[in-house]
């Protein structure tokens, strides 16, 4: 939470404006605030959530050409406690990266015994809360692996509406292979149309910070490995085959037909 302020500290009637944008020549308009409620001689005050890491102008003038003087800016940043803190409070998101901040979260939900690393008891901790309706049928890959600052946990649901009946994750991954710091990186089987709550925390202890989680979707992984144990194998190609089964497709070129070219297709996909 942003806050830039000359409120009390202004013998003049001030105004500030807030801009993103690469140059003075391209600024963009993010807030702005003449009179402050309760800011004494017409002084300013705008508050703004941010980014860690984004960049700002800011402009400090006046109210009329005749209003000029001299003021303190103060200019503060703070964390805030994530709106989606507990699951009844999970925020919808779409396909695409998402901005993950555990650092003031709490911790609401189950430990799962299937999810346990090293020991932790299946632990999530400091976790946060989002929903997301697959926009395909085939395989969702949520991520932070080497996005984010700590050693993260992603949980996956499926979502019936009720943050009390989550005793069974869909899917789980602490450490992704391959993937810097503890990230993680988590592959499952989805539905199109069917909605799923995502779980971000940390690893047993204290872990949480900040970074960004990407979700994407689509008929095949794009390393081939489905079932995230590291490799790519006949376990990778069963599952294919049963989402492909499932939901009676499988033209993967993309000719109207579902053939041997569908195949050829695949493991050219996968390096084969």
């Amino acid at each position: 939470s942003l806050s830039i302020s000359t409120c009390d500290q202004a013998d003049y009637d001030t105004d500030l404006v807030l801009y993103s944008g690469p140059g003075c020549n391209a600024l963009a308009l993010v807030d702005c605030n003449d009179d402050a409620s309760g800011c004494a001689g017409y002084s300013s005050k705008l508050v703004k959530n941010v980014v860690e890491g984004d960049e700002f102008y800011i402009r400090v003038g006046g109210y009329s050409d005749s209003d000029s003087g001299t003021a303190t800016l103060s200019i503060t940043c703070d964390l805030i406690v994530p709106t989606n803190d507990d699951c009844a409070d999970a925020i919808w998101v779409s396909s695409g990266n998402v901005f993950v901040d555990t650092q003031l979260a709490t911790t609401d939900g189950n430990a799962h015994a299937e999810c346990e690393v090293a020991g932790d008891g299946g632990v999530t901790v400091n976790d946060i809360w989002f929903l997301w309706t697959a926009d395909c049928s085939g395989i969702v890959e949520i991520s932070t692996c080497d996005t984010v600052n700590y050693d993260s946990d992603l949980v996956l649901y499926e979502w019936d509406g009720e943050c009390g009946d989550l005793a069974d994750p869909y899917a789980c991954n602490d450490d992704g292979t391959g993937c810097s710091g503890y990230s993680s990186l988590l592959s499952a089987d989805v539905e199109g149309g069917q909605d799923y709550l995502i779980r971000v925390g940390g690893w047993n202890g204290s872990q949480a910070g900040f970074g960004w989680m990407s979700i994407e979707c689509g008929p095949y992984p794009l390393d081939g490995d489905l079932n995230d144990d590291g490799q790519i194998n006949i376990d990778d190609l069963l599952l294919v085959l049963a989402a492909y089964g499932a939901t009676d497709e499988g033209d993967v070129d993309g000719d109207g037909d579902t053939d041997i070219d569908d195949l050829l297709a695949l493991l050219t996909l996968w390096g084969t």
